[in-house]
This record gives C-alpha cells, sequence and structure tokens, in this order.
C-alpha cells in the first residue's frame, strides 16, 4: 500500500477518531458523498421490487460509524 493508506491506517485503531479524521481530509476523502446516489437507487429498487417501505440495513464496513 502507498504511504497515504499507512498514514489513515495509523488512526484508525485509536480509541478517538481524530487522526482518522485528518488522514481522511488530507486524502480528500470523500467515498461517502460518491455511495450514497448509488445505494438510495439500490435501496428504492430493492423496495420496489419487494414491496416493503422499510429496510433493516447492516453495515459492517462503517469504520468509525460516520459514514
Amino acid at each position: 500500500m502507498s504511504g497515504q493508506a499507512s498514514s489513515a491506517e495509523r488512526g484508525y485503531n485509536r480509541k478517538w477518531p481524530h487522526a482518522y479524521f485528518r488522514a481522511c481530509l488530507a486524502l480528500d476523502y470523500m467515498l461517502p458523498d460518491r455511495a450514497k446516489p448509488i445505494f438510495e437507487r439500490i435501496f428504492a429498487d430493492y423496495r420496489r421490487v419487494r414491496n416493503k417501505t422499510k429496510l433493516k440495513i447492516i453495515d459492517v464496513g462503517c469504520s468509525y460509524g460516520v459514514n
């Protein structure tokens, strides 16, 4: 991995997320913003196909739980 990835990894396992967020800001991290419209379409299609109004979603890869 590049030095940038290891920079984020160093802050990832700490009690507080400050170092992790600093690394993300330095890398102009914006995955949640880019992923949101994709997931919204997937969820809308799933609700339509399954005739559901509510979904139960478990995010197992949410790091500090802020995505």
